[in-house]
């Protein structure tokens, strides 16, 4: 709460530096898939060069949204990484094969606090993980967006930063 809450008050970033975003996406991926071997994690990626940002609250937003895809995936659900790149931008897409997001969330589904339970369990999250996110993302220039999938058949996060020119 208190790291989400010194975030929100940021106007910029602290110490951006270049970053290779696949590398850092490739690397906690890696650690999902460690942690989570109930899990079929898929992976592609195109060369989207490097971003500039602040490499830790890139890292804990891409692993908020690899937690929240585990989370809602059921067990030995798949769970697909892609990075590519479009026109000057970074596009992390991560879908899983759960519920995906009822429509009454999706207005309130980056609202600090705001958490839906997890299939199996119903257990619900701190809801600040998402906020955390949007946060992130709003510093780097950036956007977040989250929804079902086309099909229905489980959520798809995309996370879309400026390349470095």
């Amino acid at each position: 709460l208190l790291a989400l809450a010194s975030l929100e008050k940021r106007k910029r970033l602290e110490n951006p530096a270049e970053i290779d975003y696949g590398s850092l996406v490739e690397r906690m991926l890696e650690r999902f898939r460690e942690q989570h071997s109930g899990q079929f994690f898929s992976f592609s990626s195109q060369s989207v060069g490097p971003i500039r940002g602040e490499e830790f609250l890139l890292e804990t937003a891409v692993a908020n949204l690899l937690q929240n895809a585990v989370d809602f995936s059921p067990s030995g659900g798949r769970i697909v990484v892609e990075l590519m790149k479009n026109a000057d931008e970074a596009v992390l897409r991560i879908t899983d094969e759960g519920p995906g997001i009822p429509d009454y969330a999706l207005t309130k589904i980056f609202t600090r606090f705001y958490s839906l339970p997890r299939p199996g369990t119903e257990v619900k999250s701190s809801g600040l993980g998402l906020c955390f996110v949007r946060e992130t993302a709003s510093l780097h220039g950036g956007s977040v967006t989250l929804e079902s999938r086309s099909d229905r058949s489980g959520g798809e996060a995309t996370l879309v930063l400026p390349c470095v020119a």
